[in-house]
C-alpha cells in the first residue's frame, strides 16, 4: 500500500480504513484473548498511544505525507501485544489463582451514564464467567468492585436476560441474578432433564423449552408473572401434567382437555397466549371473574367454538384472541373490559353483532378488532 502521490482526502480515507482494522484487532484482543488483569494497563496505554497516532496521521494526511510506515508500525505493535498476552496466559496456566478480566474497548471520552469506566471507577456491576476467574481481587484498595456476578460460560446472559443456554443438558440450575429467560433459550435441548429457575426471574419468553423432549422437572418461583406461548410444548413435563388446565402462578399456559363445554377454574388469573390454539373440539368457553386478561391468539382457530361468556373481571382481550373462530355466534363482553386489540375477533364469520362497554377501546383501520360484517354496539 502506498500513499505517495495521492491527495490528502484519499490518504486520510485509507488511513481511516487501516485504523478501523486496528480497532477490530483490539476488540478481538479484549473479547477473545481474555486479557489478564496485569495486561489491562498495557492495553489501555497502547490504545491511548493509538489515539495519539491517529491525530498525527491526520496531520500527515493534510500535509500529503506518506502514512504507510506509521500504520504498519501500529499493526506491528498490536501483533507484539497479542503475542505478549499469549505468553502471559501460558505462564498463568500453572497459577492457582486467576484474576478478574475487565474487557476494554477503544478509548473515548468518559461517559457518566456508563456502568463500566476505565480503571473501575464508578463500576456498578460486572458479569464474569466462572470458567475464567476465581478469587477476584482489587488491585487498588480504594477502587474495589462493588458488585460482581459470576455466570458459567454455558449461559449467554445480557443485561439480566438469559439469551441462550449452550450446555450439555442434564439437571440445570439457572444462575441467580437472571431476571428474564429469553425466547427459545433452551429450544430443542433434548438432553435437558430438569431445570431450576431462581427467584430473580420474573418473565419467561415464547418457546423457551420447546422441544426439550427429556424435560421432566421444572421449578418455577412465585415471582414469575409473565410466561410466553408454547413454552413447554413437546416436553415430558407437559405430557405428565396431572390437570387439564396447565397453570403456573395463576397463568393458564395450556389446555390439555378434550374440549366440549369448558369452564376455566377460578384459580386462573390470566389466559395465556396460545392456551387453546386449534382446539377443534371446543364448543363453548366460560371465563371466570378471577381472570383479568385473555392473551394473544388464546383461542386461535377454535373452529367449532360457538359461545363465549366473559364474566366481569376481564380488562383486556389481546390481539387475535378469538381469530378464526368461524362458528362463533355469541359473545358476552362485560363492562370491565377496557380494550379489545387488533384482530381479536377477525375471521369470525358467524358473529353478526356484539355489544361492548361504552368506553372500551377497539382497533380500527387496516387491522380492526372485528370484521366489517360484525355490527359493534356500544352500551349507553
Amino acid at each position: 500500500m502506498g500513499f505517495l502521490g495521492k491527495n490528502s482526502d484519499t490518504a486520510l480515507k485509507i488511513c481511516q480504513d487501516e485504523i478501523h482494522e486496528i480497532r477490530q484487532t483490539i476488540a478481538k484482543l479484549s473479547a477473545e484473548e481474555k486479557v489478564l488483569s496485569d495486561d489491562v494497563s498495557t492495553l489501555k496505554a497502547e490504545m491511548q498511544s493509538l489515539k495519539a497516532e491517529i491525530n498525527e496521521m491526520r496531520t500527515q494526511a493534510g500535509a500529503k505525507k506518506s502514512l504507510s510506515d506509521s500504520v504498519n508500525a501500529l499493526k506491528a505493535e498490536i501483533e507484539e501485544l497479542m503475542a505478549e498476552i499469549g505468553r502471559k496466559k501460558a505462564e498463568n496456566e500453572n497459577n492457582v489463582s486467576r484474576r478478574v478480566n475487565i474487557p476494554i474497548g477503544f478509548p473515548s471520552a468518559p461517559d457518566k451514564n456508563k456502568d463500566v469506566q476505565a480503571g473501575g471507577e464508578g463500576l456498578k456491576k460486572v458479569y464474569i464467567s466462572t470458567d475464567f476467574v476465581s478469587n477476584p481481587v482489587s488491585k487498588d484498595s480504594d477502587k474495589k468492585i462493588p458488585a460482581v456476578s459470576f455466570y458459567p460460560s454455558n449461559f449467554i446472559i445480557e443485561d439480566g436476560v438469559l439469551k441462550k443456554y449452550q450446555g450439555s443438558g442434564g439437571n440445570v440450575v439457572i444462575p441467580d441474578g437472571v431476571t428474564s429467560i429469553g425466547e427459545d433459550a433452551f429450544e430443542y435441548c433434548e438432553s435437558l432433564t430438569s431445570v431450576t429457575i431462581p427467584n430473580s426471574v420474573t418473565s419467561i419468553g415464547d418457546g423457551v423449552f420447546y422441544g426439550c423432549v427429556s424435560l421432566t422437572s421444572v421449578t418455577i418461583p412465585n415471582n414469575v408473572t409473565s410466561i410466553g406461548g408454547y413454552v413447554f410444548t413437546g416436553t415430558k413435563w407437559l405430557e405428565s401434567y396431572p390437570d387439564d388446565f396447565v397453570t403456573i402462578n395463576g397463568i393458564l399456559i395450556e389446555y390439555k382437555g378434550s374440549g366440549g363445554d369448558v369452564i376455566i377454574p377460578h384459580k386462573v388469573r390470566s389466559v395465556n397466549g396460545y392456551a387453546f390454539p386449534n382446539c377443534e373440539n371446543l364448543t363453548s368457553i366460560t371465563i371466570p371473574n378471577s381472570v383479568t386478561s385473555i392473551g394473544d391468539s388464546a383461542f386461535y382457530n377454535c373452529m367449532n367454538l360457538t359461545s363465549v361468556t366473559i364474566t366481569n373481571g376481564v380488562k383486556s382481550i389481546k390481539s387475535e384472541a378469538f381469530y378464526g373462530c368461524k362458528n362463533l355466534t355469541s359473545v358476552i363482553i362485560p363492562d370491565s373490559v377496557e380494550e379489545i386489540l387488533a384482530g381479536a375477533f377477525k375471521n369470525c364469520d358467524s358473529l353478526t353483532s356484539v355489544t361492548i362497554p361504552k368506553n372500551c377501546e377497539i382497533s380500527y383501520g387496516d387491522y380492526p378488532s372485528f370484521d366489517s360484517s360484525t355490527k359493534v354496539i356500544r352500551r349507553k
